[in-house]
């Protein structure tokens, strides 16, 4: 991971490597304490995700279609974040999915670059906008 890598650039490459199933470059992204908050719960380290909603969070994201609607970020020279509205839609389990989703992702510089130290996800039934 280049070490001029932006905050906005890392996102990307995480969403890409959980569609594509590439668990090696995920783990490489995130720190091994990791913070992971996701539908209520807590992972606290990547270890832990990797043995539970990581698999999951793959066959979910093959599944669906991401499109990113917006994107924010900022931090200084130790600490940068990202926060990103997407729409997510698709297919997944007999399911037809539609939905809102933001992402917010902290990142720390270390030795090795800059690396995800905290994630947040939360999704909601996409709501039809008023004409």
């Amino acid at each position: 991971m280049a070490k001029d890598e932006s905050a906005a650039q890392i996102a990307d490459r995480f969403a890409d490597a959980l569609a594509a199933g590439d668990q090696a470059t995920v783990h490489t992204l995130l720190l091994p304490n990791v913070l992971i908050f996701e539908s209520g719960g807590a992972e606290t380290s990547a270890d832990e995700y990797a043995g539970h909603h990581l698999p999951a969070d793959i066959a979910f994201m093959a599944a669906v279609k991401r499109t990113v609607l917006s994107r924010q970020s900022g931090g200084n020279g130790v600490t940068r974040w990202v926060a990103t509205k997407s729409r997510l839609q698709g297919r997944y389990k007999d399911r037809d999915i539609d939905l809102d989703s933001t992402e917010s992702l902290v990142l720390q510089r270390g030795d090795g670059g800059w690396r995800i130290v905290h994630v947040h996800w939360s999704s909601s039934p996409r709501q039809a906008v008023a004409p």
